[in-house]
């Protein structure tokens, strides 16, 4: 059985990524900024699911682009 596609759209604390790859194919924009909206456009409709932070940019435009996506999730940000 193939593992379900999973996109990050930034980076989050390793031990995370790590559980998440255990069990996932995870796509990770792997930088602090968000990820352009051409970008993460191109990403939604292929995967099953998403996992964003509350400052990510998930307009009416993109979520109406995941319909095939299961699940989408958001991230808390934690102080450090």
């Amino acid at each position: 059985m193939s593992k379900p596609k999973v996109l990050v759209t930034r980076l989050l604390p390793e031990k995370p990524l790590d559980l998440l790859r255990e069990h996932c194919a995870v796509d990770l924009y792997d930088k602090h900024d968000p990820m352009p909206r051409e970008l993460l456009m191109d990403k939604v409709g292929k995967v099953d699911a998403v996992i964003c932070l509350l400052t990510d940019p998930m307009d009416r435009g993109i979520i109406d682009h995941v319909e095939d996506t299961t699940f989408a999730a958001v991230a808390p940000v934690e102080a450090a």
